[in-house]
């Protein structure tokens, strides 16, 4: 399971490098200001989502169980 986050973690971070190098051909080459700031939400959620992960990860790891919730009636 922590082979899968650090690989998510990886293609994250080549993602914002790839968002980041787009931005800055756009400002140089281009007169229009591209909307692409949905994507810095996208990749915002996708972080949550990975650091969401590596609690659970860890936690099981510590606990030495699973999460779990209780159902209340």
């Amino acid at each position: 399971m922590s082979l899968e986050i650090g690989q998510n973690g990886y293609y994250l971070v080549l993602s914002y490098k790839k968002l980041f190098k787009y931005q800055k051909e756009v400002r140089e080459n281009l007169s229009f200001d591209a909307r692409i700031s949905y994507l810095h939400f996208i990749l915002g959620l996708i972080l949550v989502c990975l650091l969401t992960w590596t609690f659970v990860l860890f936690t099981t790891l510590i606990a030495g169980k699973a999460l779990t919730f209780k159902h209340i009636n």
